[in-house]
């Protein structure tokens, strides 16, 4: 894909379906995985947003926890769309996600950390929580210890960040118009965004 397509900065994405129907096999034919490989050139991400950070909303609609359709990356994304909508027309960067019981869950499109008396903290897959692949490698690679987080303790926090595959590691500064400490990157983010940098393909 980078060859053909001659990227030499950009992104590859895989998406797996179930394969075709019963309908569309030969008589005795298995049902195979479909697999669409895409490929983008350029970095999504300035700068700008791992020098200033971001900003977000929380939104006002649940993540159900108890689906098990909150732990697995699909294509039937409108909920995140929408997400994603609603934080822009609030002016924000990324909207996040409560659950069902009130606690912070994750963004339309990222993971969530924060930072609390040194300690990174993020909410566990229970909370409703994608186990994206960044966020697998900040549990691999730091102290972070998995826990129910209310949205108080994310205003309360001395950093915060957010994950996911395109965007790295980027601080979150402000939410719901509110600045996080003293709302710019702070020590412990910017040694997460640079560990990553050293060990993987990601420039930030």
């Amino acid at each position: 894909m980078v060859r053909k397509n001659g990227i030499s900065s950009g992104a590859i994405r895989l998406t797996v379906s179930r394969g075709p129907g019963e309908r569309g096999l030969a008589p005795g034919e298995d049902s195979r995985p479909t697999v669409v490989a895409t490929a983008s050139a350029g970095l999504p991400y300035g700068p700008k947003v791992y020098e200033e950070g971001l900003a977000a909303v929380l939104l006002p609609w649940p993540r159900n926890e108890r689906s098990p359709l909150s732990r697995i990356k699909a294509i039937s994304c409108a909920e995140n769309v929408l997400g994603a909508m609603a934080a822009q027309r609030a002016g924000a960067d990324e909207g996040i996600f409560l659950n069902t019981s009130g606690y912070l869950a994750e963004g339309t499109k990222a993971n969530l950390f924060v930072v609390k008396d040194g300690e990174i903290l993020t909410p566990p897959v229970e909370a409703g929580a994608l186990p994206g692949i960044v966020r697998a490698f900040v549990l691999a690679s730091f102290p972070v210890r998995e826990r129910m987080l209310a949205p108080e303790d994310l205003f309360a926090a001395e950093e915060a960040f957010l994950t996911n595959s395109l965007l790295g590691v980027a601080p979150l500064v402000r939410v719901d118009g509110h600045a996080l400490a003293d709302g710019r990157l702070g020590p412990v983010t910017g040694r997460v965004m640079e560990v990553l940098t050293r060990r993987s393909s990601i420039v930030l």
